[in-house]
């Protein structure tokens, strides 16, 4: 029983961890990867579905969220977009679910009986720091078999990628998802939401050019209730207060555009809970980031929920390396192995700027510094600078941020992923907002500077 929030003990919060026999969980393992291999080769994935696959990572799910909310602020388009968490997912799914989605993906009958009836008859005892419970229970003390492929499963991932892609395209089938038109070449992209393995969030526009936002809320309601249909189908059920949701629409005012707020643009969402009640959903302003695999990301593409988060990391890390009295090779380990890649990771979805890179960095370099028996009033362009040339070779957060931007943008050239796609989209959005016949990555942006207000 692991903690999901640290310092809560409650039974009922914790995250129970099934430690499965090894020879056991290694063919799981194996059936997994075997079945993802199948399912990549005939494309049977849901092309929202970004987990468990190769070459697709959590940041670029990330990534794919920012570009939605860039091209509906590019194209003043109202929309909604609907975080759920699902409860227990893996611990939830039916068996005979399971088997049916795991043999359409190339899965043979035999494996995957053997898994899930040793899953069925399993003797679960608790294990605690002061030993294992005597008490057990499954196994057949139940009348309908435990269900569940159950947390620390090898195939866990894969088999909820798999349940999730039917439940996905029922969805799109059924007429729901964002819609946008490249301006330039004219091509459409359609998607459902983003998912990576359980965290689904759902996306909605209207076809027309002359949608509302109450209109769009009221198709968000529908496209909810599908979903959680779909997902009570599979055994699983949506955590409203885990939930949240945005209605994002605009307002004009001689000429110029706003978010419109909750007053201007109403609307409401609710969702059947696990016990079948109907739960109001919370809604939030355009300006109102909330945690995304990671990375903290608001509709109208402020950082600043952002930037407060990777500070208070860099004030934490620097009070516990000035009280951990490492010897210096360990403090040097610590700034260049631990902190640095937190701060890194979230850089391909944010546009922080350089002030804020160094507000960031500051108590990193305040603290690791001095600890790494270095004065901490070393320039920065010696902190900053390459080993080659006598510099610490420390990245800067600014600079990596302009890498890992470049670096997406050269992988997913001409990819056919979602991503590739809402980063063409906006490209092209950003080339008729400019008024230029060239590629708007070419030109002097800062030559540009009164188009801020209207591209963001």
């Amino acid at each position: 029983m692991l903690e999901k929030k640290p310092g809560n003990f409650r039974v009922d919060k914790l995250r129970a961890i099934l430690l499965y026999e090894a020879d056991f969980n290694q063919n799981n393992i194996f059936l997994g990867r075997a079945m993802m291999r199948n399912a990549e080769l005939h494309k049977l994935l849901a092309p929202e579905q970004y987990g468990s696959r190769k070459k697709m990572l959590a940041i670029d799910q990330c990534l794919s969220k920012r570009l939605a909310f860039d091209l509906l602020r590019q194209s003043r388009r109202p929309a909604a977009m609907c975080s759920n968490d699902a409860k227990s997912c893996y611990d939830q799914i039916v068996h005979s679910i399971a088997s049916l989605c795991m043999q359409r993906n190339g899965v043979s009958e035999a494996p995957v009986v053997c898994m899930l009836t040793t899953i069925q008859n399993l003797s679960h005892y608790i294990r605690t720091i002061f030993g294992d419970s005597k008490l057990i229970f499954g196994g057949d003390m139940w009348t309908v078999p435990v269900q569940g492929v159950g947390q620390g499963n090898g195939a866990g991932p894969q088999i909820w990628a798999i349940i999730s892609t039917p439940v996905l395209n029922m969805m799109r089938e059924e007429g729901f998802g964002a819609f946008f038109k490249a301006s330039i070449s004219g091509d459409e992209l359609s998607f459902v939401g983003y998912a990576f393995v359980d965290d689904t969030d759902l996306c909605e526009t209207l076809r027309t050019g002359h949608a509302t936002g109450p209109a769009v809320a009221l198709k968000m309601r529908s496209s909810l209730d599908h979903w959680e249909g779909g997902i009570r189908a599979t055994g699983g059920a949506i955590v409203p207060e885990k939930s949240h949701w945005y209605l994002i629409d605009f307002c004009w005012h001689y000429g110029s555009w706003s978010y419109a707020s909750e007053e201007q643009s109403p609307g409401s969402l609710t969702v059947l809970d696990s016990l079948g009640q109907r739960q109001t959903l919370e809604r939030l302003s355009p300006d109102d980031a909330r945690r995304t695999l990671g990375v903290r990301l608001a509709p109208d593409g402020n950082n600043h929920a952002e930037v407060t988060y990777l500070r208070s990391c860099a004030l934490e890390w620097k009070e516990r390396i000035r009280t951990g009295h490492l010897p210096r090779h360990l403090a040097w380990q610590a700034l260049t192995t631990t902190i640095l890649p937190k701060l890194h990771y979230p850089l391909a979805a944010t546009t922080m700027t350089e002030k804020e890179c160094n507000f960031i960095m500051s108590p990193v370099l305040q603290g690791g510094l001095p600890c790494s028996g270095i004065v901490r009033t070393i320039p920065h362009t010696l902190v900053y600078g390459t080993t080659k040339y006598q510099g610490l070779g420390i990245p800067s957060l600014y600079t990596e941020q302009g890498i890992a931007h470049i670096s997406k943008l050269l992988q997913q050239d001409h990819q056919p992923s979602m991503t590739g796609d809402l980063l063409r989209a906006s490209l092209q959005a950003l080339q008729v907002e400019l008024g230029i016949s060239g590629f708007p990555l070419n030109i002097n942006l800062h030559e540009w500077d009164f188009w801020q207000l209207n591209v963001g």
